[in-house]
């Protein structure tokens, strides 16, 4: 069971990992060098961890740099601790850094060994961030310098109904090839990162909620269905 306090830099000598290691804390990104007790972290379940302690700096140590499916990467000592499966069929189980390395491939040259996804991570309900769903939206078809959104004929009723039940003014015109609608929304223009289409860091730490209600967004305007095997892109 997760003990709640044992949180990664506070381990044992022989399981450090490098100080440049990026952290999320309850202040922000950081780096593993710059944590220090008092600070929250996200621990595997997806709830917040108090740091009691912070250990010296260790050297000396064999390392390596692991590099995960997604390409991103990190530097852990060779004795540092791993939750992995061998599959979602297998039971999970715990294996050092060099045992992993040991042991990489299957026979057949299949990479073995993956890192069990952590729970979504557990943010508070912010009050003032400006409508989840209808950024989510503007990022997939809204314009980069501007509150208007283009919307296919197959979505425009959907789109106006959201927008009526929030309370919102707008109107819509064909655009100039008569192909979709272009709807403008009014008075969202000063809570849009207009010419600069990024997701805002307060939404990254928002409730579940909240960010589902983005990616719906997201999905509803620019997301597609696979047919070769069911999955939202």
């Amino acid at each position: 069971e997760w003990e709640p306090d044992m949180v990664l830099i506070n381990t044992p000598p022989e399981h450090p990992v490098a100080l440049d290691t990026p952290l999320l804390t309850g202040r922000g990104w950081i780096t593993m060098g710059e944590v220090k007790a008092g600070d929250t972290v996200p621990v595997p379940d997806g709830s917040w961890a108090h740091v009691a302690g912070v250990s010296p700096v260790f050297t000396g140590l064999d390392c390596y740099r692991v590099t995960l499916g997604t390409g991103e990467s990190m530097v852990a000592s060779e004795g540092h601790h791993w939750l992995v499966q061998r599959s979602a069929n297998h039971a999970p189980q715990t294996m050092t850094t060099k045992e992993i390395a040991d042991d990489l491939r299957s026979p057949s040259g299949q990479l073995k060994w993956r890192i069990r996804q952590a729970a979504p991570l557990q943010g508070a309900e912010v009050a003032d961030l400006f409508d989840p769903y209808l950024f989510g939206y503007w990022l997939g078809d809204g314009s980069a310098t501007g509150s208007t959104f283009a919307v296919g004929d197959e979505d425009i009723d959907a789109f106006e109904a959201y927008l009526s039940q929030s309370g919102r003014s707008f109107r819509r015109s064909r655009d100039s090839r008569g192909r979709s609608w272009v709807v403008y929304v009014h008075k969202i223009r000063k809570r849009l990162p207009l010419g600069h289409k990024h997701i805002p860091s307060a939404y990254f730490m928002a409730s579940i909620a909240q960010r589902m209600e983005l990616l719906k967004g997201l999905l509803d305007s620019d997301g597609t269905i696979a047919a070769k095997d069911g999955r939202a892109r």
